[in-house]
């Protein structure tokens, strides 16, 4: 079961740092409860607690257990570092609840010259807690205190990789300059001290940024440099994902050859490592990119295949990205009733979801759509509503497309 798993991994991080002696200690204290809850157990009714209740109450028991024999090897930071390390282990195992309580009896100490560096993670940990949970607000300003923190501490590692979240929180609240500022600055830190793990992800994270920003060459410089930081290790998932966003830049550029090879590179690594998310994308990519070859037939096959994984996945916002596309594609066949119907249901996704991106591009095509229509006044009115999503954005170059397409139509 996964909460044993997270015991297993929750004691062994303590035996690690508690040093000897602890191991036979801690062994002994959790026979001796296990054994405890057994006998209790004997007289309780199975209908007054239920298998599930005695599996909560048996991890709750040894979460306690080890942390109270903890205290009896470890004092001050020495402690908190141990508690900020569990509270890791406890949010790779979902145990967010309990890693919590870790992180904020960590926050509750006095302030010190000493502790600034293990506040600060613990700050960035709850951070990493509340973005995972969609709590923006919360999230940034842990992150913003932590980086402060860790900024007075010297910890440049810690604070390389706050910065990079940092980066993605920023981005995720629409703030995309602010989201390259940190960007640029984790990657200063990262280079520094030669984190290649780090700086794999941060390259990945500014070409996301450059690419919605529009600004398809940096983008791809990104990639490139994240694809020399993977090297040669065996992270096919990852080499997937790279070889699909190499190819999203050169679609926006236009170079759809090349984007073609690129989305079946993305498919060769995703397929073989079975990342089936990944592999919807590149279906779907290569199904704009047939759908631009005017190959309608081709790209409504492709299109099925990512919505088949999608709607297995339960992914909406992957789900919207196809009904976009085959709103296109029955667009540029002169079904202008079922384009309609397509892209309807796609906004209403987006919108649901509040992705300002997605959003904004399927407003673009519900105005090109009014615009072969021959309704200026719908059409201007979605393509006002474009503006507004990429605006939110900072997208300045899709801006500036869309206000060009825009100032074609007349009412």
């Amino acid at each position: 079961m996964a909460s044993d798993n997270f015991i297993r991994e929750f004691l062994a991080v303590a035996t690690e740092r508690c040093g000897k002696g602890f191991e036979a200690r801690v062994s002994k204290v959790l026979g001796s409860n296990e054994a405890a809850l057994k006998e209790t157990w004997q007289t309780i009714l199975p209908t007054d607690l239920t298998k599930n209740d005695r599996n909560d109450l048996s991890i709750d028991s040894k979460f306690e257990i080890i942390l109270s024999v903890s205290q009896e090897y470890l004092e001050g930071d020495s402690y908190d570092s141990l508690l900020v390390a569990l509270a890791e282990v406890g949010i790779n195992s979902l145990q967010f609840d309990r890693a919590m309580r870790l992180l904020d009896e960590v926050k509750s100490r006095p302030g010190s010259e000493s502790n600034k560096s293990i506040q600060g993670s613990a700050g960035r940990l709850l951070g990493e807690i509340y973005a995972k949970q969609a709590n923006w607000d919360r999230a940034l300003e842990e992150f913003t205190t932590a980086e402060a923190l860790l900024r007075e501490a010297g910890d440049t590692k810690a604070l390389a990789a706050t910065l990079n979240t940092l980066g993605i929180l920023y981005a995720e609240t629409g703030k995309l300059s602010k989201a390259l500022e940190s960007f640029e600055s984790a990657k200063k830190l990262a280079t520094a001290k030669k984190d290649r793990d780090l700086l794999l992800k941060i390259f990945m994270n500014l070409g996301n940024i450059l690419n919605i920003r529009g600004e398809h060459d940096d983008a791809l410089e990104a990639y490139t440099s994240a694809l020399e930081a993977l090297g040669k290790r065996d992270n096919d998932p990852l080499r997937a994902l790279i070889h699909h966003n190499i190819g999203i830049a050169y679609k926006n550029k236009g170079e759809l050859g090349t984007a073609e090879k690129k989305f079946t590179d993305g498919l060769k690594f995703s397929e073989r490592s079975g990342d089936v998310r990944i592999a919807g994308l590149s279906y779907l990519e290569k199904a704009e990119i047939f759908h631009r070859k005017d190959e309608i037939d081709e790209s409504i096959l492709l299109a099925t295949k990512a919505f088949k994984i999608f709607s297995e996945m339960k992914d909406r916002l992957g789900v919207a990205e196809v009904y976009k596309l085959m709103g296109m594609n029955y667009k540029k066949n002169g079904r202008f009733d079922l384009a309609e119907v397509y892209l309807g249901n796609s906004l209403r996704i987006n919108e649901r979801h509040d992705n300002a991106l997605n959003k904004g591009e399927t407003y673009l095509e519900i105005a090109r759509l009014h615009a072969e229509e021959k309704n200026a006044e719908k059409a201007e009115a979605a393509y006002s509503n474009a503006i507004e999503c990429f605006t939110s954005l900072e997208a300045q170059k899709k801006i500036a497309a869309v206000a060009k397409e825009m100032s074609a139509i007349a009412v």
